[in-house]
């Protein structure tokens, strides 16, 4: 599902390996806005529970992770182009 945000200029593609309850997931974050975003929250609902890998592709830190009722999510800096990865 792509969700468009409204509030700032990214747009995010989720990917899900192993249909509807996946195995992994990549979260492609797209900044639209010419310069970083910092601080941007994201959630993906319908996440991993305890997920072994929550990182992004870039090697760039992420902060303020969480992992709780279904939802994985994060603080971040995205550039231009960054891929969230979160596998079991």
């Amino acid at each position: 599902m792509n969700q468009y945000l409204s509030n700032c200029p990214v747009e995010a593609l989720r990917l899900n390996v192993g249909g509807t309850s996946p195995t992994a997931i990549g979260v492609v974050l797209l900044n639209w806005g010419g310069a970083p975003f910092h601080d941007l929250k994201f959630k993906v609902l319908e996440g991993i529970a305890s997920p072994t890998r929550f990182t992004l592709a870039s090697g760039e830190v992420l902060t303020d992770k969480v992992d709780s009722s279904g939802i994985n999510g994060a603080t971040m800096t995205l550039h231009d182009l960054d891929v969230v990865l979160i596998s079991k």
